[in-house]
This record gives structure tokens, C-alpha cells and sequence, in this order.
């Protein structure tokens, strides 16, 4: 493993919630490498000292409050969402191809098909043949 790949994963290392494999090979990597053993050292050091503190439970209002704000906040995204359709790369192509059919559509207009062709009167030419 490089060190990338175990900083990513050394919060749940520090907490034993890693497979045993990977448990294994974060393990041999902090072996080889001072600077990530130092970095989780570091890290349990600081769990241990927040484990440390008692935890309050927020008061009721304070509850309700922070409830109301985050279910208002997750209404405002939704109408957000909702009406913000020039952004959705869906739309993007569903207006992309309705403009080509469009444009082939126009295009194909100008074109005389064969029956049209056929419909016209010939014209002479002033040469021998005709």
C-alpha cells in the first residue's frame, strides 16, 4: 500500500473497523513507514483525548430546532433541483437532439426528393442535341 491509500483509511484502522486483510497490509505499511505511523499515532492520540469528554445531550428546543432548519434546508435543495433543469446534462441532451431532428427536418425541406424532380419540365438546352 502507498501512503495515499492508508491515510484514507487509517481513521477506521485507528478504530479496528478494517477487514483483517487490509488491517494486515495498512499494519505492514506503518512498519515501513515512519511519517503514516506517526500520522496514527497522532490520530489515536487525539481519539483517546476526545474519548475523554463527557457527552451532553442537546436540550429539546435546541432539537427541534436544528430538525426544522435541516428539514427546511432539504426543501429549499429539492425545489432547487426541481426547477434547475438547465444544469441536468439529461436535458442537455434532450434539447441537443431536438434541435438536430429539428435542423434535419429544415435541411430535408429544401432538398427536392426524386418524385419532385420528375415533376418538373425538362429544360432545353440551346445545343445540337436539343
Amino acid at each position: 500500500m502507498n501512503c495515499f491509500a492508508v491515510g484514507n483509511v487509517l481513521d477506521y484502522f485507528t478504530d479496528d473497523r478494517l477487514t483483517p486483510g487490509l488491517r494486515e497490509k495498512v499494519s505492514a505499511h506503518l512498519n515501513q513507514c515512519p511519517e503514516c505511523a506517526k500520522e496514527a499515532s497522532l490520530l489515536r492520540a487525539v481519539k483517546n483525548e476526545l474519548s475523554r469528554f463527557e457527552t451532553t445531550p442537546l436540550p429539546e428546543r435546541l432539537r427541534n430546532e436544528l430538525r426544522k432548519l435541516i428539514s427546511a434546508e432539504s426543501r429549499s435543495v429539492a425545489i432547487v433541483r426541481r426547477f434547475n433543469w438547465r444544469l441536468s446534462p439529461a436535458y442537455g441532451v434532450a434539447l441537443g437532439y431536438v434541435a438536430l431532428m429539428l435542423a434535419a427536418s429544415l435541411f430535408s425541406l429544401g432538398i427536392p426528393t426524386q418524385a419532385f424532380a420528375a415533376e418538373q419540365p425538362q429544360h432545353q438546352s440551346g445545343g445540337k442535341n436539343g
